[in-house]
């Protein structure tokens, strides 16, 4: 039970589509649409209250997102087509689009939901730079929802919570101070941040990779791309050919019948 309120007010005295309009997002799966990298970034823009945005507003968006570098390496920069469902992308790749697409539009309440939670700690350690650029200049209540702490370490308040209950709140100063228990069975009953915390500070330090650059990851995604569409041309020859046995079988069949006849 609860309430809801935005600015004092409870969240169904506002009009749906008034609301959604002053709502970014960033989640964990970013959907992009076989288009070209600016028109994933403007998708929606042009029509209604947000104005089509000018080739220097976008790419200052991507300077603050993160994403303008990797753009830069692709010969047709902005203009470039990412393949169905932005197969020719890496996952922190897209997911900086994503902060570029929120950034550009300059929500009132940003909405983060796992960001970084499917990213490799290369990618995630760029993409993090990205949210947080992205939470310094964005003006307005930001909401975090993550299993990594390193996600939510900057934010004003955080709130942990245990078996759909909070048992925690605090910043992350604050939270770190409160020392860890444990029961009987080993189960964590106070301390639940601390604990999160130091545990994944020590799965982080054992598998730290080398960082990728940018020109990395991007000839990384191109050659996944390279590979898929290999698999593809390969399985498209070889149904056709089974399609041919198949005609070839049916040919012989209908031969025999006739002899028999």
């Amino acid at each position: 039970s609860g309430q809801l309120l935005i600015d004092g007010e409870p969240i169904e005295r506002y009009d749906v589509h008034s609301l959604r309009r002053h709502i970014g997002i960033v989640a964990q799966e970013t959907v992009l649409f076989s288009k070209t990298i600016k028109e994933n970034i403007t998708y929606g823009m042009g029509c209604g209250h947000l104005a089509e945005p000018t080739d220097e507003e976008i790419w200052a968006a991507c300077e603050k997102a993160n994403s303008a570098e990797f753009i830069r390496e692709f010969p047709q920069g902005l203009h470039t087509s990412v393949g169905e469902r932005g197969v020719k992308l890496s996952g922190g790749q897209k997911q900086r689009l994503a902060i570029t697409r929120a950034i550009i539009r300059a929500p009132s309440i940003l909405l983060l939901d796992e960001a970084t939670s499917s990213l490799d700690p290369a990618s995630e350690k760029v993409v993090q730079k990205a949210l947080d650029g992205l939470l310094d200049a964005h003006r307005g209540a930001a909401i975090c929802v993550a299993h990594r702490l390193t996600t939510i370490m900057n934010c004003d308040n955080i709130i942990f919570m245990h078996e759909g209950k909070k048992v925690e709140e605090g910043s992350h100063s604050e939270l770190l101070k409160m020392s860890t228990e444990k029961d009987s069975d080993g189960q964590v009953i106070s301390g639940f941040y601390r604990f999160q915390w130091e545990s994944q500070m020590e799965d982080k330090s054992a598998s730290e990779p080398k960082d990728m650059t940018d020109k990395q990851l991007t000839k990384k995604a191109l050659s996944i791309a390279d590979s898929i569409k290999k698999l593809e041309e390969e399985r498209a020859e070889v149904e056709t050919e089974q399609s041919k046995r198949a005609s070839t079988r049916n040919g012989d069949d209908a031969g025999a019948e006739a002899k028999e006849e």
